[in-house]
């Protein structure tokens, strides 16, 4: 029972980080003000996962590519963490 709570919890932890480095790659693009609320609790939260891959991976031709990584490295580690569990 326990492990069935974990896992449920790493799952959905997973997925609303991923989603959260995908809505901020897409307001990128459309380079909202950050000031409000939503921008900053966005920024707050996917800050401390992307950094460190900004720091290994450099803007390629002015494209970070740290969210992909990022994306990759927390499917993993989830992937990982549920079947270690399951």
């Amino acid at each position: 029972m326990t492990n069935t709570f974990l896992i449920q919890f790493i799952e959905i932890l997973s997925f609303t980080l991923q989603v959260l480095i995908l809505i901020r790659v897409l307001l990128s693009w459309i380079k909202p003000h950050p000031s409000g609320p939503a921008g900053r609790f966005l920024i707050e939260t996917t800050d401390p996962i992307l950094r460190p891959f900004q720091r290994l991976i450099p803007p390629m031709a002015g494209i970070d590519l740290s969210p992909i990584a990022a994306l990759v490295t927390i499917q993993l580690l989830a992937s990982l963490a549920t079947r270690a569990l399951g």
